[in-house]
């Protein structure tokens, strides 16, 4: 949770110089939209770049040109991927980096060696953690119809609009990193029968990658950590019996109190959902039907959550930034201090659950 001294985050061969403003031809330059990065031989980081082969004669196949090189720093990883290129990248549409699980658990911050100084490079671009080596995933034939760097684009951006990942980007990342009483995480990704899919959520401490979250857990995550108005669960009345709610609103506020010195937290929880899905062709739903559907969604949350939480406790995380919520509100907040009391600190959920609708059938 001691935040290392370095600035963030782009991978560092991906800039040059600023200068002034140069006018470009598109098929003069290579474009990458995504790139890899995984642990190489020895003490080397591997750099694979993905990018489009713009043919300029009216099909609609995506051509992938990708290249991988080798190096003890991604810059000079970079420049051999320079030299044997027949035309200069330009990496201001730089989209998506990925990083190999491997390199990831043996901390990020080597190969991802600063660069918000590229005014180049947006703070809106999305990194992600491959389960599995990052080249293999950009080598692999999953997209033709698409760019890949453009696909995974929205593939992170449909979860997080539509879905159960949580909002992130580069700016969010380096707000957890290199700040106090707050560890990042990205989404998890995985090639599976040559489709792309979120897998859960890459949890860090510091630049090291260190737990993960599978997709069940990552929706009770988000719920702890913003407001939303997406995300489907669902609840086991009995054996054989189970019940799909749409979430169309939930709000989350953290509260703090001080006892003996030592900060307890409560997270309250209020969901508003309609009913989508009943298995046992259950036509009319009683309202004390609907109070038991309730009970059972919000016990699942206040379990679940304050099982996540004694989980980051015991690795010594952060993800919900209980550590900057009491930095904000507390004078002369003490880093060292509070990293020996987060063991211990108690958490409660309150969540409550709002059933308004039950779909057209009544």
């Amino acid at each position: 949770m001691m935040k290392g001294v370095s600035a963030l985050l782009i991978v560092p061969f991906f800039l040059t110089s600023a200068g002034c403003v140069q006018k470009s031809v598109i098929d003069q330059i290579t474009l990458p939209i995504v790139a890899g990065i995984d642990k190489g031989p020895g003490s080397m980081i591997s750099v694979t770049i993905s990018s489009p082969l713009y043919k300029g004669d009216g099909e609609s196949k995506i051509m992938n040109i990708v290249s991988t090189a080798a190096s003890r720093t991604s810059q000079k990883a970079g420049g051999i991927l320079q030299e044997e290129n027949q035309s200069p990248f330009h990496y201001g549409k730089l989209s998506v980096t990925l990083a190999g699980s491997e390199l990831a658990k043996g901390g990020i911050s080597k190969a991802l060696d600063s660069t918000l100084r590229d005014p180049r490079v947006s703070k809106l671009m999305y990194l992600a953690v491959v389960d599995g080596r990052a080249q293999q995933m950009l080598e692999a034939d999953w997209s033709k119809q698409m760019e890949k760097g453009r696909y995974l684009h929205q593939l992170i951006t449909n979860n997080i609009k539509s879905g159960h990942l949580p909002p992130n980007n580069l700016h969010m990342f380096e707000y957890a990193w290199l700040g106090q009483g707050r560890d990042p995480y990205l989404p998890l990704v995985k090639l599976q029968e040559k489709k792309i899919k979120i897998t859960g959520l890459a949890l860090f401490d510091d630049d090291k990658f260190v737990a993960s979250l599978n997709d069940e857990e990552m929706k009770i995550f988000r719920l702890l950590v913003e407001k939303t108005k997406t995300g489907t669960f669902e609840v086991g009345l009995n054996t054989d019996e189970y019940v799909s709610i749409l979430n169309q609103h939930s709000q989350v506020r953290y509260r703090m109190a001080t006892r003996s010195g030592i900060p307890e937290f409560t997270i309250r929880v209020r969901m508003k959902g309609m009913i989508r899905e009943i298995t046992a062709h259950k036509l009319k739903v009683t309202d004390p039907y609907k109070r038991r559907v309730e009970l059972e969604l919000g016990k699942s949350i206040i379990d679940t959550g304050e099982e996540l939480i004694r989980r980051f406790q015991k690795l010594g995380i952060d993800p919900l930034g209980f550590g900057d919520f009491a930095r904000s509100r507390t004078r002369h907040w003490d880093e060292v201090k509070w990293r020996e009391q987060y063991p211990h600190l108690k958490v409660t959920i309150d969540a409550e659950v709002n059933i308004s609708g039950t779909g057209a059938t009544k």
